[in-house]
């Protein structure tokens, strides 16, 4: 007969069965007896139909004044998590999965916090690995990890893991010189680490350690192919197996390992073949990390699949987040508001009532003319209510100015846009100018055409992740360009001055360009290095007035410099046109180029950018030639552009339909960049799934339908292979087109993506809005354009709010 389930009972039950809690006092151990109390319900002599939350409710409801605890923790105990209540991970539901061939999951943790983000993911296991000596203690390598450092994060681990199935990594030295000490850290590391298994690093070599080890009751995984600790012997870090007698060893170390009682084994670094064949041979679950796609389960560093380690990525590592960039800017965020009093703002100080402030001001100014004066000798001024009340309050942000927005693509902007930088008048240029004088830019004249060629100085507007990714090529080209970034960017400018830019390759590996400079000022453009060639517009079509001007700038003494935009969407170019146009004879003005390029690229951080992503590139020569340029001439100019992409490793081919062109990038954004963006999810994603297909189907053919009404056949640039055949299906044609790019940028983030997430203005209105309008126009039904594009404009407003409440907190 079941014993009657009272509060007294109930709690003392509890509190026997609880260990000693490192928190003091009632309301330490009483959060404690909550957490821990549903692990603990089972023995309990309670009806075993009681859930946990009943449990949880009888203790804080039903208890006496005395039992009941304060309300915070009341509160604490009404919304625990979920996850809480579920039940911890253990052995049997490893070897559960591995039966029913569900892949297991494993990430690092070396903290309190990072151990309870991954808990709450629902990761199976969280390995506390040696890796932390290099991701957390800053070393070189894993071997100079202590033992005791080892148990101080196990134990911080421990902490923030409520369900997963935790693992303790042992350092190097602590069970090679001898069995009895690789069993007594064994034992430390289950009993101080609080750990749920021990990994270990070796195979045959170490078989009688982890026999002894199981013997000893503790549950052992081993880890073979590439080890760490043993990196030296192996040649360095390089991948294991790779001839026939490696992979039959490492087969020999699982074998023997699985024989010592291992109860899975991690494979490191090793082909996938040799992976696949040996957890085929095993009868216990293989992890892999670097080891492919058939192994039992896959582990991967916290800080390297978050993007928080950007030192070293492996090969293996796909990195689900960058937020190292994310952490520096909030940073530098938190650093320029303080600087300009713009945090903290009244939302976050206190006050007191003003008859106390009146009273303290009192007694305050007369302790200070105890004083008698300042350092300075001068008399202590009296400070009074009115002048603290009436003092001007910091902006919680100062007014955005678009100007100063940061152009496309640019990571980490701040919701707080720095204050503005507006073009101030040139510097004076020392020279043999006689005093009193500035000295002047040399200006080209409208037939000196000759100038143009070769392509020398180029200026591209907008320092975001493309603007830097052409920069950066251009930059390395044979044909030695002079290359300028203009951005608004204040730290991206100055980094760039002081270290150059720095390019991660798509195959990972490090450039650094020292030959690019970066300026704030367009004119700075001019006084350092006379007339500009080449002006490349790169930023997100609602910052296009403002990059028009700064374009008119650069090309102020130079009619012949040539004008590309490489933006997104429909209208930015006829923009940009306008501009040049008023400011200067209808007659003499730079030509404005057309071009779209499907390259990827991210932002890493101020100064370092990532090409995510290969694609085509392509320029139209425009139809409305100024009357001084020849068709000929602009012909030459286009050619040389093309060229010096090229030679800049950006292949690059010129065509003859602008409309074409621009409608083919169009319907590429159209269909890419709104999905990816609704769905969190980077550009290869979509061509993973049949419905995620079928909705860039839908998007391409009312695009296609669209431009079609409009005597437009969209242009997909095809570098180095024949034109595509005039009879052929334009929608088949474009929608094929389409998920090419989104598969050969498939690891890239779209812009429209990152600026979702950031809460702000998206491109939405040039790309979807723009098949809306111009769908409208021709009587062409629309509707997922329609609906993408309402879904889109609702998170923009969404977490533009959110994002505008926040800075204001």
């Amino acid at each position: 007969m079941n014993t009657k389930l009272t509060p007294s009972i109930l709690y003392r039950q509890l509190a026997s069965r609880c260990p000693p809690l490192p928190m003091s006092g009632v309301v330490g151990r009483y959060a404690g007896l909550l957490t821990r109390a549903i692990t603990i319900a089972a023995p309990l002599h309670a009806p075993r139909h009681v859930a946990p939350r009943q449990i949880l409710t009888i203790v804080h409801n039903k208890a006496s004044p005395f039992m009941r605890p304060p309300p915070s923790i009341r509160s604490f105990a009404r919304h625990m998590s979920v996850v809480s209540e579920s039940k911890r991970t253990t052995i049997l539901d490893l070897r559960r999965k591995h039966r029913e061939g569900v892949p297991i999951t494993m990430v690092t943790a070396y903290d309190y916090t990072s151990a309870r983000e991954v808990d709450r993911s629902g990761i199976d296991c969280i390995l506390v690995g040696d890796s932390l000596a290099m991701v957390m203690l800053g070393h070189k390598s894993t071997v100079n990890v202590s033992m005791d450092e080892m148990l101080h994060h196990c134990r911080a681990v421990a902490r923030g893991s409520s369900t997963a199935f935790t693992v303790g990594d042992l350092p190097f030295g602590s069970f090679e010189t001898s069995t009895r000490e690789a069993v007594q850290n064994a034992v430390r590391m289950m009993k101080e680490g609080q750990v749920d298994a021990v990994k270990l690093e070796g195979g045959r070599r170490v078989k009688e350690t982890v026999r002894a080890i199981v013997s000893a009751g503790i549950p052992v995984i081993g880890h073979i192919g590439l080890t760490p600790q043993s990196a030296s012997s192996l040649g360095g870090f390089r991948v294991q197996g790779r001839t026939a007698k490696e992979a039959a060893d490492i087969l020999e170390d699982a074998l023997e390992l699985q024989d010592a009682g291992c109860i899975a084994i991690v494979i490191e670094s090793v082909p996938e073949p040799v992976a696949e064949f040996i957890t085929k041979s095993l009868r216990i679950p293989t992890i892999g990390i670097g080891a492919g796609r058939y192994t039992s389960g896959q582990v991967l560093v916290y800080h390297d699949l978050l993007g928080l380690y950007p030192n070293f990525v492996p090969k293996f590592c796909k990195q689900y987040a960058f937020l190292a960039g994310e952490i520096h800017e909030a940073l530098g965020q938190f650093k320029r508001e303080v600087e300009q009093r713009a945090f903290p703002t009244t939302a976050h100080t206190y006050s007191m009532k003003a008859e106390e402030m009146h009273k303290a001001m009192a007694i305050m100014n007369a302790r200070r003319d105890l004083i008698g004066a300042t350092p300075d000798g001068l008399p202590m001024p009296t400070i009074r209510m009115e002048s603290i009340a009436t003092a001007p309050q910091a902006q919680a942000h100062p007014p955005a100015e678009p100007a100063n927005k940061p152009a496309s693509s640019e990571p980490h902007k701040s919701l707080n846009p720095a204050p503005s930088t507006h073009i101030t008048p040139p510097p004076v240029i020392k020279s043999d100018t006689p005093a009193g004088k500035e000295a002047q830019v040399p200006s080209i004249t409208a037939k000196d055409t000759s100038s143009q060629h070769p392509i020398r100085r180029v200026a591209i507007i907008g320092g975001g992740a493309m603007g830097c990714y052409i920069g950066a090529q251009l930059a390395r080209s044979p044909l030695s360009h002079d290359v300028w970034l203009v951005s608004s960017w204040r730290e991206h400018v100055d980094r760039v001055n002081r270290r150059g830019l720095t390019l991660m390759q798509m195959d990972r590996s490090l450039v650094q360009i020292t030959n690019i400079r970066a300026t704030l000022d367009p004119r700075e453009v001019l006084l350092q290095g006379g007339p500009v060639d080449v002006v490349i517009v790169l930023v997100k079509s609602p910052y296009t007035m403002q990059a028009a001007k700064k374009a008119d700038v650069l090309t102020s003494n130079n009619p012949n410099a040539a004008v590309l935009t490489l933006q997104n969407g429909l209208g930015n170019r006829e923009i940009i046109q306008n501009v040049l146009r008023a400011s200067r004879p209808s007659s003499v003005h730079p030509v404005v180029y057309q071009g779209v390029t499907n390259h990827g690229a991210v932002m890493i951080e101020p100064g370092a950018v990532r090409h995510t992503g290969m694609g085509t590139t392509a320029i139209a020569v425009p139809g409305d030639l100024p009357s001084f340029l020849t068709h000929d001439v602009a012909q030459t100019l286009t050619n040389g552009l093309t060229s010096s992409f090229t030679h800049a490793g950006v292949d690059c081919e010129l065509v003859g339909d602008v409309d074409g062109l621009v409608w083919g990038k169009l319907i590429v954004n159209a269909a890419i960049n709104p999905l990816t963006a609704l769905f969190r999810v980077p550009n290869g994603a979509l061509t993973s799934s049949p419905h995620m297909k079928g909705l860039v189907r839908q998007i391409v053919d009312e695009a296609v339908q669209v431009a079609s009404s409009s005597n437009i056949k969209p242009l997909f640039p095809k570098s180095n292979t024949e034109s595509p055949d005039p009879h052929s299906n334009p929608a088949d044609e474009a929608y094929a087109h389409v998920l090419n790019v989104a598969y050969n940028t498939r690891d890239n983030m779209s812009s429209m993506l990152t600026d979702v997430i950031r809460g702000e203005a998206t491109e939405i209105d040039v790309i979807n809005g723009a098949v809306i309008r111009e769908g409208e126009k021709h009587g062409v039904p629309v509707e997922t354009n329609k609906l993408v594009h309402q879904m889109v404009r609702s998170c923009q407003d969404l977490y533009g709010t959110q994002a505008s409440l926040l800075s204001k907190r």
